[in-house]
């Protein structure tokens, strides 16, 4: 169950970096890209669904967000990863904010790294990614509901051969 006030309707062009988005069946990221020759672009990575793990252009129309004061929160079972031979969408963690791990459309050896703000990064070196985790709605205190879960991720999504 969810609180009504935890989520609204926006453009999806026009959602900020490190949005959320519910844009039909699936669940993405917002993002702004960072690729050389393109300009700073919104973009989202897929994280549920069909395509999940893809980069893709953000599709005209709505979507739901989370709404303020609300917030969305990345959870790992366990630590459990992979530095081989990761699936796609995966997270990390490291010196900075953790990271959400994905792959250009239709291209799954092209890794795309993207913070939960946002922002894409180049994370070359990172040597653990976890396929499994979840993502739940907090409330602005960062607590947690125990039927919050908005979606759940487990691998395979997209092998890497």
């Amino acid at each position: 169950m969810y609180p009504i006030d935890a989520f609204k309707k926006v453009v999806a062009a026009t959602a900020k970096p490190g949005s959320l988005l519910k844009i039909r069946d699936i669940w993405a990221l917002a993002f702004k890209s960072n690729l050389p020759g393109q300009g700073q672009q919104l973009q989202i990575l897929v994280l549920h669904g069909p395509n999940a793990g893809s980069v893709a252009a953000v599709p005209d129309g709505g979507a739901i967000t989370v709404a303020d004061p609300y917030k969305w929160m990345i959870y790992v079972d366990d630590l459990k990863g992979n530095a081989e031979n990761a699936s796609w969408p995966a997270v990390s963690f490291g010196a900075g904010a953790p990271v959400v791990h994905g792959h250009a459309w239709q291209r799954s050896a092209e890794g795309r790294d993207v913070t939960m703000d946002g922002n894409e990064i180049n994370a070359d070196g990172v040597h653990h990614y976890i396929p499994a985790f979840s993502v739940w709605l907090v409330d602005g205190s960062g607590r947690r509901s125990d039927t919050a879960l908005l979606f759940e991720v487990s691998p395979p999504a997209v092998e890497l051969h």
